[in-house]
């Protein structure tokens, strides 16, 4: 990981061993600077999705960023990547979760696409920069939820989520379902539904506290799909071994991003302060301080967790339990310190932090924060973590 942006004491970045990670990096910055950055707050107050910085991704590729190079990507790890998801957080973190979420899908697709047709999806997004968004939420009833219904050589899909990001903007969607209504409810496939062979129905309207530029409605998925379309391993491998992890590293650094965020606007204002008196580090340079702590223990978490990704992913080891706990713990951690040190520098920034029509833009800041602890809801995560405990040997 690369020192912290926008702090005290920064240099610049130094270039890194692989070029591939240099160039995700570098075009993250750019698209942070130069798009992201100057949209994020229209994108906050009309609740719409960020298609500047879609476009943006669009243009230079990042969408195909896992794609090994040798099929046409840019062939960056799930670590390399979740750094560019961090630099474009600390600019909007919505533009960088809608990467993030996006890229969790092509990683499935990479590892789990092993049909004619979901290859064929996977070259589209090289050739055509198609984005991916997941429509995996659902209440489930007594009937286990809803099922594949094979329709005369076609598969028909009926299929309510109780949010799905950006799912109108994408060209296709991701979802589970029973493999058939006579199916035990947790024989689930997993498959890719194209908008161009669906119906959305919105059940829900996205006019939220938090990360609005997300536009998570509820909808209900109505389709008729190939079968090709449908993985050949199950839903609980796609999403067990490898999906969830790879969502929870991603998120995990877009909210350290948010935190960064946070963090900048605070060094702003101490700065301008210390200009204002000669140059004497005033009392809030001691608060600041101790907001970079933090940050970089966030910041430390993210880089462990890569490092332990790349490890168990060339080990075939990625459904390890005490690891899937980490991941978990990452994500509520993350947040929780974004949450902190939104606050705080709120405190730094005074009065002119909670105006809305200022040069301090903390005050998105500390909503998105605030909206991360219940996207992948935080108590779901612990009450999953704790159902663990008692069958774990050492913790």
């Amino acid at each position: 990981m690369s020192p912290l942006d926008d702090v005290p004491g920064d240099a610049p970045a130094e270039s890194d061993a692989s070029a591939g990670r240099g160039r995700v990096i570098e075009i993250a910055e750019r698209i942070a600077h130069e798009v992201s950055g100057p949209a994020a707050a229209a994108v906050d107050a009309e609740a719409r999705f960020p298609v500047e910085s879609v476009e943006a991704f669009k243009r230079e590729r990042l969408l195909s960023a896992l794609v090994p190079v040798e099929r046409g990507g840019l062939g960056a790890t799930v670590a390399e990547l979740a750094d560019a998801v961090r630099t474009i957080s600390k600019k909007c973190t919505s533009s960088a979760l809608v990467l993030a979420m996006h890229s969790i899908e092509v990683y499935n697709l990479l590892r789990y696409g092993d049909t004619p047709w979901l290859r064929g999806l996977l070259a589209r997004v090289v050739d055509e920069q198609i984005l991916f968004a997941n429509g995996t939420s659902q209440r489930v009833g007594p009937d286990g939820g809803a099922s594949l219904i094979d329709d005369g050589g076609v598969l028909r899909i009926d299929r309510p989520t109780v949010a799905c990001s950006y799912g109108l903007e994408a060209d296709a969607i991701f979802t589970n379902m029973r493999r058939s209504p006579e199916a035990d409810p947790d024989d689930q496939v997993y498959l890719a539904v194209l908008a161009t062979q669906s119906e959305l129905e919105l059940t829900t309207t996205w006019d939220t506290l938090g990360l609005r530029g997300t536009c998570s409605y509820g909808m209900r998925i109505l389709a008729k799909v190939d079968h090709g379309a449908v993985f050949p391993t199950g839903a609980p491998a796609v999403l067990g071994n490898g999906g969830i992890q790879v969502r929870h590293l991603l998120a995990g650094a877009a909210y350290v991003g948010l935190a960064e965020a946070a963090l900048r606007e605070a060094h702003a204002v101490v700065r301008a302060e210390a200009r204002r008196s000669g140059g004497v580090a005033p009392k809030s340079a001691i608060r600041l301080a101790e907001l970079l702590l933090e940050v970089e223990k966030a910041r430390g978490l993210v880089a462990m967790a890569a490092a332990r990704f790349e490890r168990l992913e060339a080990a075939s080891k990625l459904d390890d339990l005490s690891f899937i706990v980490s991941l978990r713990n990452l994500k509520v951690a993350s947040t929780a310190i974004a949450v902190e040190t939104a606050m705080k520098a709120l405190q730094i920034c005074g009065i002119d932090g909670i105006r809305k029509d200022g040069s301090i833009a903390i005050e998105r800041i500390i909503r998105d924060a605030h909206a991360a602890l219940v996207m992948f809801g935080n108590d779901g995560l612990l009450r999953d973590n704790a159902s663990t405990l008692a069958i774990r040997k050492s913790i």
